[in-house]
């Protein structure tokens, strides 16, 4: 996801959604302050509700992680 997060420069259009609330969160939005990046990453908590699946819906790729790896 780092990487990603350092090739958000690179990609012309579009914007970059990390959704949920795992141990590398708060270092990508860190990260993405520090890289003045904020316009184009945007992190939304992971949710039940109609809300995070309508976000995958409309997602043009998605990186799913193993939750193992995040605990």
């Amino acid at each position: 996801m780092e990487k990603l997060l350092k090739a958000v420069p690179l990609i012309r259009y579009g914007t970059v959604v990390f959704i949920g609330d795992g141990k590398l969160k708060k270092g990508l939005m860190d990260e993405t302050e520090r890289a003045g990046l904020a316009n184009r990453v945007k992190f939304f908590r992971q949710s039940t509700s109609s809300g995070t699946p309508a976000l995958y819906k409309i997602s043009l790729f998605r990186l799913p992680i193993i939750k193992q790896y995040l605990l």
